[in-house]
């Protein structure tokens, strides 16, 4: 009768063992989903506390096999790790991450506790770290992990982690699966740093583009200050040679037009900063763990600003120095 589960699990064993064998391989494992996949969601109770359970959302069930954590690098935070005794014989076993833990047990530890799900019972062995499946710019979301020899998916990932480049060891890890049934469609192999910047690819070129509108803002506002200071000292430069004649220092006439400058760009600074309070909300559904409130982050975008309108007004200044009171005097 299909599907002949025994089968099927010696043949993923054996699968396992010669990827294991295979130069460059450190460790492999199997899994229902691909890491950075949702995957399904299903209803669940703990045993004695089913009245409230009503009320809990759906949990996400990752199926993985056992050395999923070493492969992955997720850490053991409390019990154990699936076993390769954990199988369609032995008592059903589930991991629940650390989220799972902070939101349903608060008050102790979920260790031995049971999990109901698809009418039967499964037993907390483990407590493991969280992992990102939603995205990196969500927030971990409770998950219960069973392994793949109680819990069979119908189709899943294979996860190699090796010691060097993945892609080098691709065809090896191919062959090797292949001596086992040629037949097997084997697809969308590719590092899993890759699969992770194309999930970031569309924030990525989201956060380049508005990167470039505030260079080409900042710019058009230095060209901007600058065209209006140097106009201004055109305009004064008989108002300046008479200032300079009746004994005003080279120090107080820049000062005159750093002082105009700032009195251009503070408004804007003003406005900016409130157009940036406003728009944090935004932002930090791009950035991963950006703060909406980053002080830091606007007093150094402000100094920024600021330095660009003293660079604005450098040359205007600079013209304004070397004024000649005489010839200034001959032109009123």
């Amino acid at each position: 009768m299909w599907p002949d589960w025994p089968a099927h699990s010696a043949f993923l064993e054996s699968v396992t063992e010669s990827l294991k064998a295979t130069p460059g391989v450190e460790a492999v494992s199997l899994a229902g989903m691909h890491p950075l996949d949702r995957g399904f969601t299903n209803s669940w109770a703990v045993v004695g506390r089913e009245v409230e359970a009503r009320e809990w959302p759906e949990l996400p069930v990752r199926i993985v096999s056992s050395g999923y954590l070493e492969t992955l690098r997720l850490p053991l935070l409390d019990g154990r790790d699936f076993l390769p005794s954990d199988n369609g014989q032995s008592q059903r076993v589930a991991l629940v991450n650390q989220a799972s833990v902070d939101q349903f047990f608060p008050d102790g530890s979920p260790i031995d506790q049971v999990l109901r799900m698809w009418g039967q019972q499964w037993r907390i062995v483990g407590v493991i770290g969280n992992e990102r499946f939603h995205g990196v710019d969500v927030a971990p979301p409770p998950a219960v992990y069973l392994p793949l020899s109680q819990a069979h998916p119908n189709s899943g990932s294979i996860l190699v982690r090796t010691s060097g480049d993945p892609m080098t060891a691709a065809p090896a890890v191919r062959e090797a699966i292949m001596a086992h049934d040629g037949q097997l469609a084997i697809f969308n192999v590719e590092p899993l740093q890759d699969t992770l910047a194309d999930s970031l690819g569309r924030r990525r070129f989201t956060m380049l583009l508005l990167g470039l509108f505030g260079i080409v803002a900042l710019t058009l506002m230095v060209v901007g200050i600058h065209g209006v200071l140097n106009y201004a000292v055109a305009q004064q430069i008989p108002e300046l040679g008479i200032m300079m004649a009746l004994g005003a220092d080279r120090r107080r006439i820049v000062w005159l037009v750093v002082r105009r400058g700032l009195r251009l760009a503070v408004p804007g600074i003003v406005l900016g900063l409130g157009g940036a309070f406003a728009a944090s909300r935004v932002m930090t559904s791009l950035l991963f763990q950006a703060d909406a409130n980053d002080t830091l982050t606007m007093l150094v975008v402000v100094a920024l600003v600021l330095l660009a309108v003293l660079t604005a007004t450098l040359l205007p200044a600079r013209r304004a120095m070397r004024v000649d009171p005489m010839t200034a005097l001959r032109c009123e």
